[in-house]
């Protein structure tokens, strides 16, 4: 029989893990944009006329303007006689192309140091695939076959915007908080304060292992069974088959469940980062990538 017993305090989101959040979604965004902007590329050397539309444009057109212009694309591509025409050497092509993977090579930077809120480089990353949408348009002017990359370009540009506002309004949270000036740099669960709760936790429920789920991290601590799993849209932390603590959300947001059995506090959750882990005493012991 299941009771209705209050969720712990912690699984419910702060402003800041919301905050978080946005900016998260900002760099996975950037992430998309250089695994399809390389994937282009790499199309574009074996002649095929694949095209990803979640990708900078400026690369692309660069890179393969250049191959049309040293008559590196098979002879039905041009419209007179290939045997006459006038072409650029093909050293040129493979000058510009290497242009092309620096300037992808550049959106990588940005993905990678825009870790951990260094906010700069993803207003760096704005920047630039601001100007590559004004090409874009400059190039292309507005049209019905435009409009799905247009749509996408936007997509990324607000993605990108709304993850540096919310560097900006975290910083602005921490230090209205009296936060050091390295506030942004976020710690690991566990490197709070332990031991909130006094005695065992209550049970919520039995776990319900017949209906559908998905155990996002497992494992085996003092001799108990523990794992975080979801159901549904809810995240539970389970020991020994008993539900301790829940944390209910259509999109997940960063939380921490909290149990504390035999004397020991047990947490489990998703950090920033898309991390979820397993904690006992305040100590990790168990971390996983989340990809979905």
């Amino acid at each position: 029989m299941q009771t209705n017993q209050p969720t712990n305090l912690n699984a419910r989101p702060t402003e800041e893990m919301v905050l978080q959040t946005r900016y998260d979604v900002a760099r996975k965004n950037l992430l998309f944009v250089v695994v399809f902007s390389l994937i282009n590329l790499i199309l574009l050397l074996t002649d095929s006329t694949t095209y990803f539309l979640f990708s900078a444009y400026i690369p692309y057109i660069l890179a393969s303007t250049v191959k049309y212009l040293c008559g590196m694309y098979p002879a039905d591509y041009y419209d007179f006689d290939y045997a006459e025409g006038l072409f650029f050497p093909a050293p040129l092509f493979w000058g510009v192309f290497i242009l092309s993977l620096l300037i992808v090579g550049f959106y990588v930077l940005c993905f990678i140091f825009s870790a951990k809120n260094r906010g700069g480089w993803l207003i760096a990353a704005l920047v630039l695939f601001a100007l590559d949408t004004a090409v874009m348009f400059y190039i292309n002017g507005i049209s019905v076959d435009m409009i799905m990359d247009i749509i996408l370009h936007a997509w990324v540009i607000v993605t990108l915007s709304v993850g540096v506002h919310a560097h900006f309004k975290r910083k602005k949270l921490a230090e209205n908080r009296g936060d050091p000036a390295d506030a942004d740099a976020w710690s690991e669960p566990g490197e709070t304060d332990a031991g909130c709760l006094a005695e065992d936790a209550p049970v919520c429920r039995a776990a319900d292992f017949d209906v559908k789920h998905r155990v996002l991290l497992q494992t085996e601590l003092l001799g108990h069974t523990v794992i975080y799993r979801r159901v549904g849209k809810t995240n539970e932390l389970v020991i020994d088959g008993l539900v301790y603590d829940d944390y209910t959300a259509s999109m997940e947001l960063p939380h921490e469940l909290v149990a504390r059995v035999d004397g020991h506090e047990f947490t489990a959750g998703l950090m920033r980062g898309s991390r979820s882990y397993i904690t006992v005493d305040g100590e990790i012991v168990a971390k996983k990538m989340r990809w979905i």
